[in-house]
């Protein structure tokens, strides 16, 4: 967007189409943790990258309560979950797995979405996500 009035304009246009809007900081409410490096940002942004990468995660969020490795399978290699397990254990985004099991879970909350509306406005940093209803 070149400036505000840009920004207004396009807020205007998803109201008048029955949009709303929340607003929000971009990392509040994610799987990751909220006072991650720079270093982690840079690891997590090259392997968003892969689309194998953001269905794990997905399927990760969508089995939040518990997981194995081979629950998220279905689009990756058992070798890539394995990997991206690891990844995410040696990072504290997920637990170590409960013993004899393997069944994990992710240590932070990615609950609330912008579809249920649970959102809260934030006053720092913020971006609008559309939400749709009037």
């Amino acid at each position: 967007m070149r400036n505000v009035n840009d920004a207004k304009t396009i807020i205007e246009m998803l109201k008048r189409r029955g949009f709303g809007l929340d607003l929000c900081n971009p990392k509040d409410y994610l799987v990751f943790p909220p006072d991650w490096d720079p270093a982690f940002e840079d690891e997590l942004y090259g392997l968003l990258k892969k689309y194998s990468f953001r269905i794990f995660i997905r399927d990760v969020i969508k089995n939040r309560k518990s997981f194995e490795a081979e629950d998220l399978t279905k689009y990756s290699t058992r070798e890539w979950v394995e990997r991206y397990i690891r990844f995410l254990v040696d990072r504290g985004v997920v637990d170590t797995g409960t013993a004899g099991t393997g069944s994990r879970r992710p240590l932070y909350s990615a609950s609330a979405t912008p579809s249920s509306g649970s959102w809260p406005t934030s006053s720092g940093r913020s971006s609008a996500l559309p939400r749709s209803g009037a």
